[in-house]
């Protein structure tokens, strides 16, 4: 009598715990939208530019590819740093690099463009890094 139970309960169980469960909100749900949401439109428009560097024309040479690494990891374990800092875009092309990005103070600024400096050289760093307005 058990062993025939057993299985009827196991049903009953997983038809509960599933009526339980609620879909998870997705941005498009109206419900889920907040009115807070980031709209980078103007700020990505600079990337239609065809002659503006952006992450897709990264060069894949090793040299290139070494050295933006190099980069990010200098980035990322200054733990002065803001998470907007640490996730700027580094480009490298025939061993010239672009730093693009919002970053919240000059001070961070500096501080990249100054590591990068310091390891692809000074003169062949592009700073285009933009510090974020303070918002009030």
């Amino acid at each position: 009598m058990k062993i025939r139970l057993l299985p009827i309960f196991v049903a009953l169980l997983l038809a509960s715990s599933s009526q339980a469960q609620r879909p998870t909100a997705t941005p498009a749900d109206p419900a889920a939208s907040d009115s807070g949401q980031a709209d980078n439109t103007k700020r990505n428009s600079t990337d239609e530019n065809k002659n503006t560097d952006t992450a897709e024309k990264q060069s894949n040479s090793k040299d290139d590819l070494a050295l933006t690494q190099k980069i990010r990891q200098e980035v990322v374990k200054d733990g002065s740093l803001s998470m907007n800092a640490k996730n700027i875009k580094i480009v490298a092309r025939d061993g010239k690099v672009m730093l693009r990005g919002p970053v919240d103070s000059q001070r961070e600024k500096d501080t990249i463009g100054t590591k990068a400096g310091e390891i692809a050289g000074k003169d062949k760093v592009e700073n285009q890094l933009e510090v974020k307005a303070k918002q009030q």
